[in-house]
């Protein structure tokens, strides 16, 4: 299962939301395609 992170962390972008895994650890789910646009817009 996948949550957003809502108010917690705020608008940030490149990161999608979160999930719990197997071990009970909090897994951050990351969204690349906005990660790479964002540093292209940025370097130019």
């Amino acid at each position: 299962m996948v949550k957003s992170l809502g108010d917690l962390i705020g608008n940030r972008r490149g990161l999608t939301g979160a999930t719990i895994l197997g071990d009970g650890t909090l897994g951050l789910i990351i969204d690349m395609a906005s990660l790479i646009n964002e540093q292209s817009r940025a370097a130019a």
